[in-house]
């Protein structure tokens, strides 16, 4: 295993981990009169206030930083965060008395229900999103994984970068390809198939942006779906998940963390472009593929009171928290600092379903796997 080197580019493009919680000791500082970026050192004379919020598990590894939990010590806020995936994000927050003053979802598609939602119940007007950072989805892979697709026709370089198409993959995956069926100098006793590893849409927000990914594609690049067409549309992208068998990890970290160990299995992961950059270990000969169509995961947090907006405010606009941020691959939003490496190859925007056309799309996934009876049977 080797260190990272090479960071691959990347686009702009367009999470369920139950009973698991996370203590962060946040401490954040709002200017007087409006939230301006915080010198870095500054702390607040104020007592401290108990936040709450639900947020999604691939930002755990940021709460735990000690250099964040350093840089707000001291500044007046303490952050308790409960992890959870997209789909599980929204029913908890219609429970009355719920005690969250925000949550912190890592797809728009679950942030728009969110706000819309809460809206609603609570007669408002309107609440306070933030759009705080941003992480396109990748695929981290091998480089001789790289060289058997680009061979086939699989992958292309785009403005020196790597990109795949996502529907060809689909393609091997759904025909059940073998790698030796694609690789004419390799073994061919080689019969492992071509799988594209992911965790499960209905468990996390990386096989959810996965899910909406896959389904735009085989909606003739259309986001709504239909009721006519939700059938036809999850029998063709259910091979994807139902390919990988059942014990997918649980958090996007498992599988990130399988494939920098270099698990043999793991030779394509749908992983966020945060963790690929921000990843101290690597695996020896690793390689990154952006998707084409891409999806980005854009973490929204929305404020559910005043205490909720302090967060928000602090994350969009202090300096050493968007250092750190960057720090951890993800792209502030309207900052100049950002991750290092990047690049952004034109690739197509997939945009995702709706959260009930998505939710309605993992049912059915759910149903064929407890059937039995695989994908549309």
């Amino acid at each position: 295993m080797t260190a990272p080197g090479r960071r691959g580019g990347t686009a702009r493009l367009v999470a369920l981990v139950l009973g698991v919680a996370i203590i962060a000791v946040v401490a954040v500082y709002v200017a007087k009169g409006g939230g301006s970026g915080a010198a870095g050192g500054s702390c607040v004379d104020e007592p401290v206030a108990e936040v709450h919020g639900v947020i999604g598990s691939e930002k755990e590894e940021f709460f735990r930083d000690p250099r964040v939990v350093e840089r707000l010590r001291c500044l007046a806020l303490r952050v308790v965060v409960d992890s959870r995936g997209s789909l599980d994000m929204v029913d908890p927050l219609r429970r009355e008395g719920h005690g969250y003053d925000f949550a912190f979802p890592g797809s728009r598609t679950t942030a728009r229900e969110i706000l819309d939602d809460q809206a609603i119940r609570h007669e408002l007007p309107a609440l306070d999103p933030y759009e705080v950072f941003s992480s396109p989805m990748v695929i981290a892979t091998l480089s001789e994984t790289v060289t058997t697709l680009r061979a086939n026709g699989v992958v292309r370089s785009v403005a020196d970068q790597d990109v795949v198409d996502l529907g060809r993959v689909l393609e091997l995956v759904s025909a059940g390809t073998t790698w030796s069926a694609l690789n004419a100098d390799g073994p061919a006793t080689d019969q492992t198939p071509v799988l594209l590893y992911s965790t499960d849409p209905d468990a996390s927000n990386s096989g959810f942006l996965l899910l909406a990914a896959a389904a735009w594609t085989r909606n003739q690049n259309r986001a709504e779906i239909g009721a006519e067409n939700m059938a036809a549309v999850a029998a063709q992208v259910c091979p994807l998940f139902a390919a990988q068998g059942g014990s997918k990890p649980i958090k996007s970290q498992d599988l990130f963390d399988q494939y920098a160990g270099q698990n043999p299995r793991t030779s394509m992961a749908f992983v966020y472009e945060s963790q690929y950059l921000s990843a101290k270990v690597l695996p020896e000969g690793h390689d990154v593929l952006y998707p084409n169509p891409g999806i980005a995961s854009v973490h929204t947090l929305i404020a559910l009171d005043a205490k909720g907006q302090r967060v928000g405010q602090v994350l969009r606009d202090d300096d050493e928290l968007a250092r750190l941020v960057a720090e951890h691959g993800f792209r502030p939003q309207g900052r100049t600092v950002q991750p290092k490496g990047l690049a952004d190859p034109p690739v197509t925007a997939a945009e995702s379903p709706s959260f009930d056309e998505m939710r309605s799309l993992v049912d059915r996934l759910v149903a064929m796997r407890a059937s039995g009876k695989r994908c549309g049977g």
